[in-house]
């Protein structure tokens, strides 16, 4: 045990054992990859508030609120033609 750069490997060595038998590493590991999940998560509802918000901006037009009227409900505004196929 003169040799420091034994003692070096021995205690690299029994660190290393002692974090994996003890689960620290594992439970890091597990850590960083919840972080990436959480990252990529983020992202996509930040997207999805963008879209909401663009969403929302466009309904405070009434020709949109009437679009979705005409499309949703079959709104039809008085003097309108509607096409009725039979099948």
């Amino acid at each position: 045990m003169n040799n420091p750069v034994r003692v070096f490997v021995y205690g690299a060595v029994l660190s290393f054992l002692t974090l994996t038998f003890d689960g620290s590493l594992w439970r890091f590991w597990s850590l960083n990859r919840g972080q990436e999940k959480m990252q990529s998560r983020l992202t996509q509802l930040e997207e999805r508030a963008r879209s909401l918000e663009f969403k929302i901006h466009q309904a405070e037009s009434l020709s949109f609120i009437e679009r979705q009227a005409t499309d949703k409900f079959d709104y039809v505004r008085e003097g309108d033609l509607i096409f009725i196929f039979s099948d």
